[in-house]
Protein backbone atom coordinates (compact mmCIF):
# COMPACT_ATOMS: atom_id res chain seq x y z
CA UNK A 1 0.00 0.00 0.00
CA UNK A 2 1.11 3.24 -0.56
CA UNK A 3 0.87 6.33 1.58
CA UNK A 4 -2.35 6.82 3.43
CA UNK A 5 -3.63 10.11 3.87
CA UNK A 6 -5.52 12.62 5.99
CA UNK A 7 -9.62 11.79 5.51
CA UNK A 8 -9.22 8.85 3.18
CA UNK A 9 -12.07 6.44 2.97
CA UNK A 10 -12.17 2.78 1.92
CA UNK A 11 -8.63 2.04 3.13
CA UNK A 12 -8.23 -1.60 4.16
CA UNK A 13 -6.03 -2.49 6.99
CA UNK A 14 -5.35 -6.39 7.48
CA UNK A 15 -3.83 -7.70 10.40
CA UNK A 16 -2.20 -11.27 11.14
CA UNK A 17 -3.30 -12.47 14.26
CA UNK A 18 -0.51 -15.23 14.29
CA UNK A 19 -3.31 -17.44 15.70
CA UNK A 20 -6.86 -18.32 14.54
CA UNK A 21 -10.15 -16.73 15.16
CA UNK A 22 -11.88 -19.89 15.32
CA UNK A 23 -14.24 -19.46 18.27
CA UNK A 24 -13.48 -15.85 18.95
CA UNK A 25 -16.90 -13.95 19.19
CA UNK A 26 -15.50 -10.05 19.68
CA UNK A 27 -12.45 -8.73 17.48
CA UNK A 28 -11.62 -5.31 16.96
CA UNK A 29 -9.07 -3.16 16.12
CA UNK A 30 -8.09 -0.54 19.18
CA UNK A 31 -6.97 3.08 17.75
CA UNK A 32 -4.89 5.37 19.54
CA UNK A 33 -4.73 8.87 17.36
CA UNK A 34 -2.12 11.04 16.47
CA UNK A 35 -3.98 13.70 19.18
CA UNK A 36 -3.88 10.40 22.40
CA UNK A 37 -7.38 9.82 21.78
CA UNK A 38 -8.59 6.38 21.69
CA UNK A 39 -11.40 4.91 19.77
CA UNK A 40 -11.87 0.70 18.00
CA UNK A 41 -12.79 0.02 14.27
CA UNK A 42 -15.55 -0.57 13.79
CA UNK A 43 -17.44 1.22 16.20
CA UNK A 44 -19.61 -1.27 16.66
CA UNK A 45 -19.60 -4.54 15.95
CA UNK A 46 -16.75 -6.80 14.79
CA UNK A 47 -13.74 -6.59 12.20
CA UNK A 48 -14.31 -8.95 8.93
CA UNK A 49 -12.55 -12.44 9.07
CA UNK A 50 -10.13 -12.36 6.04
CA UNK A 51 -11.64 -15.29 3.41
CA UNK A 52 -8.57 -16.13 2.33
CA UNK A 53 -6.84 -16.71 5.73
CA UNK A 54 -8.98 -17.16 9.06
CA UNK A 55 -5.97 -15.83 11.01
CA UNK A 56 -6.57 -12.30 9.31
CA UNK A 57 -8.88 -9.69 10.43
CA UNK A 58 -9.40 -6.52 8.22
CA UNK A 59 -11.20 -3.64 8.32
CA UNK A 60 -12.20 -0.81 5.69
CA UNK A 61 -12.20 2.96 7.18
CA UNK A 62 -15.33 4.81 6.78
CA UNK A 63 -15.53 8.79 6.95
CA UNK A 64 -13.64 9.98 10.26
CA UNK A 65 -11.32 6.95 11.32
CA UNK A 66 -8.66 8.91 9.66
CA UNK A 67 -9.57 12.26 10.25
CA UNK A 68 -5.59 13.43 11.75
CA UNK A 69 -2.49 13.67 10.45
CA UNK A 70 0.49 11.92 12.47
CA UNK A 71 1.17 8.48 13.89
CA UNK A 72 -1.47 6.05 14.90
CA UNK A 73 -0.82 2.78 16.99
CA UNK A 74 -3.37 -0.25 16.51
CA UNK A 75 -3.73 -2.97 18.46
CA UNK A 76 -6.23 -6.07 17.63
CA UNK A 77 -8.56 -6.84 20.86
CA UNK A 78 -10.35 -10.49 20.66
CA UNK A 79 -12.21 -12.47 23.01
CA UNK A 80 -13.30 -15.88 23.41
CA UNK A 81 -15.82 -17.39 25.01
CA UNK A 82 -15.68 -19.85 28.12
CA UNK A 83 -11.65 -19.01 27.88
CA UNK A 84 -10.02 -17.68 30.74
CA UNK A 85 -8.08 -15.05 28.39
CA UNK A 86 -9.64 -11.84 26.73
CA UNK A 87 -7.29 -8.96 25.42
CA UNK A 88 -5.06 -7.42 23.21
CA UNK A 89 -2.82 -8.26 20.78
CA UNK A 90 1.04 -6.82 19.65
CA UNK A 91 0.94 -2.41 18.50
CA UNK A 92 1.29 -1.88 15.18
CA UNK A 93 2.49 1.38 14.27
CA UNK A 94 1.13 3.29 10.89
CA UNK A 95 1.18 6.88 9.72
CA UNK A 96 -1.28 8.88 7.93
CA UNK A 97 -0.28 12.00 5.82
CA UNK A 98 -1.45 15.50 5.61
CA UNK A 99 -2.91 16.20 2.02
CA UNK A 100 -0.93 17.26 -0.08
CA UNK A 101 2.24 15.78 1.56
CA UNK A 102 4.98 15.13 -0.98
CA UNK A 103 6.63 11.88 -1.32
Amino acid sequence: MGRVYKDDVGTIYRIEIGDTTDGATVFYFLIKKPDGTETRWPSAGNCTIYAANPGILQYRTIQGDQNLAGTYLLQVYMEYPGQPWRGRGETFVFVIYDKWKPT
